[in-house]
């Protein structure tokens, strides 16, 4: 049987035990960046992609534009708004409409997200049209066109 044995100074553990600190401290961090880092800021609807990142209001503008809808360049209206944990029919109707988009509330039931209305400027209808956007987390988790008058239309940003 073979014992190997080890012996240090203070100073010299002190150095190893910073050193093995930090190859764990920065073994952890490139797992989270790996795992969280990677965020995907993408949807499909059909076999189109397009981007959901919503980290400005340039990319909420741009957002708009993957669909060619010219809105005005600030949001007319922003507020916070909770996704309910249930949905009633008119919640799954406008659930519905983002499934069309390739996207879905389901996941985000219960979160507070943040909604930005625009006006939108090139809507050829005889009725004024705005484009809501619910935002959570740097990205849009869903988006409608509906007209500004009470009970108005509203549709899926897809069927422009």
């Amino acid at each position: 049987m073979v014992i190997f044995s080890f012996s240090a100074s203070k100073k010299s553990k002190k150095i190893l035990f910073l050193a093995f600190s930090a190859l764990i401290f920065f073994g952890v961090l490139v797992i989270c960046l790996l795992l969280f880092g990677s965020r995907d800021f993408t949807a499909n609807c059909g076999e189109r992609e397009y981007s959901t990142a919503a980290r400005s209001n340039d990319d909420l503008i741009k957002f708009a534009g993957q669909f060619h809808i010219k809105v005005t360049n600030q949001p007319t209206y922003v507020e916070k708004v909770t996704v309910p944990l249930k949905f009633n029919d008119i919640y799954k109707h406008y659930n519905d409409i983002q499934k069309e988009m390739g996207l879905d509330l389901e996941k985000y039931k219960g979160r507070q997200c943040i909604k930005y209305t625009f006006d939108v400027q090139n809507e050829t209808d005889d009725s004024p049209v705005e484009m809501n956007l619910l935002v959570l987390d740097e990205r849009v988790i869903a988006a409608d066109l509906s007209e500004k008058y009470y009970n108005g239309s509203m549709r899926s940003l897809v069927k422009k």
